[in-house]
């Protein structure tokens, strides 16, 4: 599991090495969305289901109110769906800051170097 979140990260660095540094831990003047991909591709954002067609319009509301996304996926040691790479690359086009955590409670983020740290209330 440690390789998978490893290599998230570092994909995410370099998706993001164009923009300042800012701590996954910090999150956005908005409002922050807590998004899930399950082992099976379903999407869920704040505990409801969606479609990635009905995530779009809401990614693009964090950019315009400056939030933040927390993201988990289910199964992270395994061989994730498509539409983990799907809802990233949407966030990351977007420029909506993304923190990654390794808990579906979100009580946790992972730094770019593939560390674990409890998320600050």
């Amino acid at each position: 599991m440690k390789k998978s979140l490893l290599v998230l990260a570092a994909l995410l660095s370099i998706a993001c090495s164009g923009k300042p540094e800012t701590p996954p831990e910090v999150k956005g003047k908005g409002e922050i969305a807590k998004i899930r991909v399950a082992n099976t591709g379903q999407i869920s954002i704040n505990g409801h289901d969606v479609t990635f067609a009905q995530l779009e319009p809401m990614i693009k509301h964090l950019r315009a109110t400056d939030g933040t996304v927390w993201y988990y996926r289910e199964g992270g040691g395994g061989r994730p769906p498509s539409e983990m790479m799907q809802v990233i690359k949407l966030v990351i086009d977007n420029g909506v800051r993304m923190s990654l955590s390794s808990k579906s409670d979100f009580s946790t983020y992972i730094d770019k170097k593939g560390e674990i740290h409890p998320r600050l209330p």
